[in-house]
């Protein structure tokens, strides 16, 4: 498990976002931002809105290495299982 909190969610957000940011694709950075933002909403919306930015990452990015496009992977994956396990209106 990558995240055992949404404390830990958030400083991998920021991590993230500081490689996006001293690599140049500052437009996805600023995806991460708002992701990060989202952290003193509710959980719902920090979980969904920083699923949205990860895989929007995952698709542009084009600097982030094999391992760093893996640790995304699975974040996704993550993220996925938990809104996954909402209940549905």
């Amino acid at each position: 498990m990558l995240f055992d909190s949404n404390s830990a969610l958030y400083e991998y957000l920021k991590r993230l976002g500081d490689r996006l940011r001293s690599s140049g694709e500052q437009s996805l950075a600023v995806l991460i931002e708002h992701a990060q933002a989202q952290a003193l909403s509710t959980a719902t919306e920090f979980l969904g809105e920083s699923k949205i930015a990860l895989l929007r990452i995952q698709a542009g990015s084009t600097v982030l290495t094999v391992k760093e496009r893996e640790a995304l992977s699975a974040a996704i994956a993550q993220l996925t299982s938990a809104t996954n396990r909402w209940p549905q209106r």
